[in-house]
């Protein structure tokens, strides 16, 4: 999936994996510094909202994922 030009804090429609058009919404959070993506599926709107965030922690990038009351994190470490 390609997601070019896209704004913070402005609507962004595009192809997901899943081959359905989502509508995510990109805000920054200076202070929690924390870039969260707001995320829905408008070919099946009544499926909700994925919400994912994104941190650094020490020397790691932190992807929390929730949706439904579930929450997922994964951790990223640069290698090199």
């Amino acid at each position: 999936m390609d997601w070019i030009n896209i704004h913070l804090d402005q609507p962004y429609v595009g192809k997901y994996v899943d081959d359905y058009k989502h509508r995510a919404t990109f805000t920054y959070n200076p202070t929690r510094d924390i870039l969260i993506e707001h995320h829905v599926n408008l070919e099946k709107p009544s499926d909700g909202q994925d919400t994912y965030s994104y941190s650094v922690k020490g020397s790691q990038m932190v992807l929390k994922l929730e949706y439904n009351g579930v929450v997922a994190t994964r951790y990223f470490k640069k290698i090199a």
